[in-house]
């Protein structure tokens, strides 16, 4: 969980940067995909509204599965890593 949440605006617009895909909106959230994918498939929820009981969570969830993507990648990337080293790709 996050130790401060972020402005729904600026965590969107950041997300739409680095390819997230906006796949529905709702009077009180925006659902974003993936980069790469299929359009209208949203695996992420923002809260658009600061005053509802469930914007901290949202956007705490939202940054919680960043962190966990992150870290898989970084996972994924060792291990390719070590593959390169050992000779077995390229």
């Amino acid at each position: 969980m996050a130790e401060k949440v972020p402005d729904w605006q600026r965590l969107h617009q950041l997300m739409l940067a680095a390819g997230f895909i906006e796949a529905g909106r709702g009077r009180e959230y925006v659902r974003l995909g993936w980069p790469g994918s299929a359009e209208g498939r949203g695996g992420l929820v923002l809260s658009t509204e600061p005053t509802s009981p469930d914007y901290d969570n949202l956007l705490d969830a939202a940054i919680d599965e960043l962190a966990a993507a992150r870290d898989r990648g970084v996972k994924a990337g060792g291990i390719l890593e070590r593959l390169v080293a050992e000779g077995m790709i390229t």
